[in-house]
């Protein structure tokens, strides 16, 4: 159908535009679009945990929330094939609160025990959602509701329908898409949806939340005038969204929108009340930035047009790694204007004579170079710091992640002292090398965060642990038991974990999630690649080629305590000389880590709140001193036919399809290909990682067969093209590798 912009569209002819709108025509291309890889699509450090949303929902006007009466809460289960918790109003009427079942199609009750449901989530902004981290893909909506909570549904990744009664009075469903009853508000866009969608004519209304965390790519919103509050929020995957008839624009529409690259002229054609100059949003005299795009990719240096004089709240939301140079006439930067900013230089001089303190809530990495007393002292109020370091200002970020300044004040005196003691003006220019490495290491090591409270929400590291690995229930068990021990002691070491079971089990993948569930990096470590103990401790300043140990390195690298993953430690064998990489594990493991000294700083450091992973195929081969040391758990193989293939359907073949943007209408692995994998990728020890290497030589087949013969798909392969990909391959491989051909690895 011809959208009725065509016209318009097609007529305006700016050049410096039209590359921002050439990826148009590719839009049959699998759901990771080519270029998303250019783009820093990770919210590890944005994210919204449970106290950031506080905040920002406090941000957020509520003046158009629906009013329920208080009432108490009360548990209800087995209804409609789920369970349920829901809240009674003193008027009789109940509103659900929590879906806590995992049926791909939910079905909302109308009634519970003979009173009839009427809403959808609390009054509440700080509640939490009804459906979170839900694996549901259709929701039904009976006749009886007559509102929604906004933010009900939180990241239910494979949500893609609703249906809404055709009975019910105030909403209505349009291509599985929530609307009120006349279509003029999207009320609710399912996540699941991606790639492109636009709206019916009648819509002009974009309700709050509506597309909360969605994974959609491009919006056509031709009709739409007004968008409220968040209702983008989240929206990682969003690169372009046409307005062009837009007249009202909430602050907080695009908060978390990382992936928005521009917002160009053809986006806001019929605006009154909006301009677009280069690629960001300004109201239309063009004196308020209203929304600069995260994934701005024309400069990292960005001038801000002289005569804008506000900077709008929630402007620089989510920006990384830009020097942004303000305008001298610049005079005031609103409420949370670069909320979740990170790693940006801000240059501000000139009369600025109104900054909110929330004005940098929550940012991290912020340097400001400013004249202006003002700035620093409104700034330096009870939400951030200013500490001055060499004729600039360094912003302190409160909560979170810790800043270099706040690094700095927490260095332990003997730091300091080998620090006041270095003279490298005394030194040849060898020691004096040395010596200025070391004072390196020592100024940048992030001394604040040795004693930092970790906790981990066991709910969300159980959602982890499901995603990311098939059953392993026990395991999963006794993970969610040692990080709630780790929680409740805080006094006490966090005790290291030894994971012990064959190659390809997901031993690796457990310390992943463990490092997402504390959003914190991960720090991998091949212990066979490591030598000898000083690899683990450092090595003294007076040898040749000198450096602290893999440990300090890692952690000065991260600039935060990570989560370390010490793979493979039965390969360095039993351990009885000193020079050993275990001897010093040894006393990595256990209570020293309270005044682990690398001999190259020559400083002790506490790393008792250090989370330590061990990986091991082989129990007896582990050092038995160093396997007393640690929670030991036990990972099965997966040797049963039936769970091998689920992993390969479930698993591993959603993963590569993710890996190589393909989508089912070019190459989809049939079910005689499924059989071949799983026939030709048995491992007596029960690891999957051959079975995803012959998938993965399927995947690249047909990716060459795509682009040999031109064509769009769907790509098929016979039994016999199978059989010769993956033996063939493997044949090469294994011979490379010192394998007798038809022998088991």
């Amino acid at each position: 159908m011809k959208k009725k912009q065509d016209t318009e569209i097609d007529s305006f002819y700016d050049p410096d535009f039209l590359d921002e709108l050439s990826f148009l025509d590719e839009l049959d291309l699998p759901h990771e679009l080519s270029f998303l890889d250019e783009l820093d699509l990770s919210y590890k450090h944005s994210c919204l945990d449970e106290q950031d949303l506080d905040e920002f929902f406090d941000s957020l006007d509520d003046s158009e929330n629906f009013e329920v009466e208080d009432g108490s809460t009360e548990d209800i289960t087995e209804l409609n094939n789920g369970l349920w918790r829901a809240s009674k109003s003193k008027a009789g009427c109940w509103h659900i609160v929590e879906y806590l079942g995992d049926q791909l199609t939910i079905n909302i009750p109308s009634e519970i025990e003979g009173k009839t449901i009427t809403g959808i989530g609390l009054d509440s902004a700080r509640e939490a959602p009804v459906f979170f981290y839900n694996k549901m893909k259709e929701l039904n909506i009976p006749h009886s509701i007559k509102y929604i909570k906004p933010y009900s549904i939180h990241k239910c990744e494979n949500f893609e329908h609703i249906n809404v009664d055709k009975n019910n009075d105030h909403f209505t469903s349009d291509d599985g898409v929530l609307f009120s009853k006349d279509l003029s508000t999207l009320i609710h866009f399912p996540s699941g949806k991606t790639r492109c969608y636009e709206v019916p004519d009648t819509t002009k209304t974009i309700g709050q939340g509506a597309f909360y965390w969605s994974r959609i790519q491009m919006l056509m919103l031709y009709s739409v005038t007004t968008v409220e509050h968040g209702a983008f929020l989240h929206t990682e995957h969003l690169i372009q969204c046409l307005l062009p008839n837009v007249e009202t624009i909430s602050p907080s529409a695009f908060v978390g929108c990382k992936a928005l690259r521009s917002i160009n002229k053809l986006d806001i054609l019929h605006s009154s009340s909006y301009s677009a100059i280069d690629g960001a949003l300004y109201d239309k005299s063009g004196t308020t930035l209203i929304f600069f795009p995260p994934a701005y990719k024309k400069s990292n240096v960005v001038r801000i047009p002289e005569k804008v004089k506000v900077i709008g709240s929630y402007a620089f939301a989510n920006a990384r790694g830009f020097k942004i140079i303000m305008p001298h006439g610049l005079e005031k930067i609103e409420t949370m204007s670069f909320l979740y900013a990170t790693d940006l230089e801000l240059i501000i001089y000139g009369n600025v004579s109104h900054v909110i303190e929330e004005s940098f809530l929550y940012t991290r990495n912020i340097k400001i170079q400013t004249n202006n007393h003002f700035v620093v002292n409104a700034v330096g109020g009870r939400v951030v710091n200013i500490t001055e370091i060499e004729g600039e200002f360094l912003i302190k970020r409160t909560n979170g992640k810790l800043s270099y300044a706040e690094h700095q004040a927490a260095m332990p005196v003997e730091a300091l002292e080998k620090l006041s003691d270095s003279s490298i003006h005394d030194c040849d220019n060898t020691a004096a090398l040395k010596l200025k490495q070391r004072n390196d290491y020592l100024k940048e090591f992030p001394w604040a965060s040795l004693h930092e409270r970790t906790s981990i929400d066991l709910h969300r590291l159980k959602h982890l642990l499901d995603k990311e690995l098939y059953a392993m229930d026990e395991a999963k068990m006794q993970i969610l038991q040692w990080a709630a021990v780790t929680n409740r002691c805080d006094d006490a070491s966090v005790s290291p974990l030894l994971l012990i079971g064959p190659a390809g089990v997901g031993k690796t993948s457990f310390g992943k999630v463990i490092a997402e569930a504390l959003d914190k990096q991960l720090a991998f470590v091949s212990i066979p690649s490591v030598e000898t103990a000083w690899g683990i401790t450092g090595s003294d300043p007076a040898w040749s080629g000198a450096r602290p140990g893999v440990i300090i390195r890692e952690i000065v690298s991260a600039r935060e305590l990570p989560v370390f993953v010490l793979d493979e430690i039965d390969k360095s064998g039993a351990g009885g000389t000193y020079s050993s990489p275990v001897q010093a594990l040894l006393a990595f493991c256990d209570d020293s880590r309270k005044r682990f000294k690398d001999q190259f700083l020559e400083v002790s450091v506490d790393l008792s709140r250090l989370f330590i992973i061990l990986t091991a195929n082989e129990a007896d081969k582990v050092n038995p001193y160093l396997y007393d040391r640690c929670r030991v758990i036990e990972l099965p193989g997966y040797t049963d036919f039936m769970t091998r293939r689920t992993i390969l359907c479930e698993y591993i073949i959603p993963k590569l399809q993710r890996q190589f943007h393909m989508c089912e209408d070019e190459y989809m692995p049939s079910e005689k290909e499924i059989e071949e994998v799983l026939k030709h990728s048995i491992q007596p020890d029960g690891g999957v990682r051959l079975m995803e290497r012959n998938a993965r030589l399927l995947f690249e087949s047909a990716i060459f067969q795509l682009q040999w013969k031109n064509t769009t798909g769907p790509i098929c392969f016979s039994i016999e093209e199978i059989r010769r990909i993956i033996r063939e391959t493997d044949r090469k491989t294994r011979q490379k590798a010192g394998f007798r051909v038809g022998e088991q690895e």
